[in-house]
């Protein structure tokens, strides 16, 4: 089974309706049309309107140029002949007559490519309280995070919170960084490559930095966070009974200068377990659940100059997505987390996302990373960190190209 992502232009809902309807099978296979459509700018057509895009699912020996070929000969015949498929008996609308249609492959993968919705992601990934109680909103959170894998919850910490928080982050930092030069002399930090049980580069000018449960960050995080009802409740509904999650702490932080991060995800699919497979609803019955729920909370205004990292909603669901990233950025299928200081992003350890980079003069931009994991899951303990500490000769050191 292989996934075709297909661009029909011009961006009309009613193409793809009658798509569906009409391209059924290729050379004798049969074809299954994903129930959604999305919308994104052709990068080939930068002052046109925005392309209409849906997934098509297929077997060999259909291949993905056979599958646009059909499409375009069956919207092709319904323009030039403007078909009334509602004398049929069809119930779909007819569109006034369109000069040109076309069809054509945006990208392939050996797995269904999560779409932004037609009408955007901003409702969907709001944490939202219905007029039901606390554990609707549970139920909610939880539906979107099977089905997106993220989402979105407004003011966690008060402004009083996050300064004391940002104040003695940034003592961590400095405290860091000058064993880093103390010990490691030869180090350019911020442009070599280095990776250390306490520290590690993850790209240019971007560093993540454990925070031990004992520090003063480590208590408040304590008092502030894993203690808070409300986070508590979503870790229950996420991840099952609390005396069964732990968690660590860490602070990524970007300096100015930082470039774009590759797309990656925190933690991989466990091997033997279930994703959601090619059925459109294999979130609910087939994916296994969520091992590991990262939780972000920046201490500054995230913006366009500072930066923010950037997740492709959805990519959980598949093993397979890994390596293709690039995908989010051609379908516009992206959410830019961009929020205040002492807002939080939640979001599931496979998900795909990047650091965007730190255009600003000089601001530093620190974001607090609570990870919670079930304790039955055990974390290969070189994955994210090294092995060497800092404070070990010259161990970890890996100067960048």
């Amino acid at each position: 089974m292989f996934c075709t992502l297909i661009g029909i232009f011009p961006a009309k809902p009613n193409l793809w309706k009658i798509a569906r309807t009409k391209v059924l099978n290729v050379n004798g296979v049969a074809l299954q049309w994903t129930n959604s459509y999305s919308f994104a700018r052709d990068e080939d057509k930068p002052d046109s309107p925005l392309t209409l895009i849906a997934n098509v699912l297929c077997k060999e020996p259909a291949t993905p140029s056979d599958i646009v070929s059909a499409i375009q000969a069956a919207l092709t015949e319904y323009n030039l002949y403007k078909e009334c498929l509602e004398k049929e008996g069809c119930d779909l609308d007819c569109d006034d007559r369109i000069e040109q249609v076309e069809c054509e492959q945006w990208a392939s993968a050996p797995a269904p490519l999560p779409l932004s919705p037609a009408g955007g992601y901003s409702d969907i990934l709001a944490s939202r309280v219905q007029a039901q109680g606390e554990d609707a909103q549970n139920m909610t959170t939880n539906h979107t995070m099977q089905e997106w894998g993220i989402f979105r919850k407004n003011k966690i910490l008060s402004a009083e919170l996050v300064s004391q928080l940002k104040h003695l982050v940034q003592n961590s930092i400095d405290e860091m960084e000058g064993f880093l030069a103390k010990y490691h002399p030869e180090l350019h930090v911020g442009k070599d490559n280095f990776i250390f049980r306490e520290i590690a580069s993850r790209s240019l000018q971007r560093f993540d930095l454990r925070i031990n449960a004992d520090s003063e960050v480590g208590a408040l995080v304590d008092e502030w966070i894993w203690k808070q009802p409300l986070v508590q409740e979503l870790l229950l509904d996420m991840l099952g009974p609390l005396e069964e999650i732990g968690h660590d702490i860490s602070v990524v932080y970007s300096r100015p200068g930082a470039n774009h991060q590759g797309w990656h995800a925190d933690g991989n699919h466990i091997s033997g377990q279930q994703d959601a497979g090619w059925n459109e609803l294999g979130y609910q019955t087939q994916l296994a659940d969520a091992y590991s729920i990262c939780l972000f909370i920046p201490l500054i205004d995230l913006n366009e100059d500072v930066g923010f990292t950037q997740f492709w909603p959805g990519s959980h669901r598949s093993r397979d997505l890994m390596g293709f990233g690039k995908v989010a950025e051609l379908t516009d299928s992206i959410w830019d987390g961009i929020c205040d200081a002492g807002d939080s992003v939640w979001y599931d350890y496979r998900l795909m996302h990047r650091g965007m980079p730190n255009s600003s003069a000089s601001t530093l931009r620190p974001v607090v990373q609570v990870i919670f994991t079930k304790k039955r899951y055990v974390e290969k303990a070189d994955y994210n960190f090294g092995k060497e500490s800092v404070f070990d000769g010259n161990g970890g050191v890996d100067a960048a190209d």
